[in-house]
């Protein structure tokens, strides 16, 4: 290579530099905007779908388990050969 040829490639990849630097920038201040917008604080809080549907099942599980329970202890009243209201009082 000589040195015209050397001369114009770091000219090209000094350019390249400037440019993705400029990108760069760019992107870090864009990133930062949504961090602000995200995190700020600043906005209302709500609720997700997901995270609505999350929350809802974990109700509709603790149901279920609590309506198993109930109908355990219902059973083992019966084998006993008491009702609950027998229990209760």
């Amino acid at each position: 290579m000589t040195y015209a040829t050397l001369l114009q490639k770091l000219e090209e990849m000094s350019a390249r530099v400037v440019a993705l630097e400029m990108e760069n920038r760019l992107l870090r201040q864009k990133l930062d905007q949504y961090i602000r917008h995200y995190f700020g604080g600043q906005r209302n809080e709500g609720l997700d779908k997901n995270q609505l549907e999350l929350l809802l099942q974990g109700f509709s599980q603790r149901h279920r388990v609590t309506h198993a329970r109930e109908q355990g202890h219902h059973r083992y009243s019966q084998w006993r050969g008491t009702s609950r209201a027998a229990d209760a009082g």
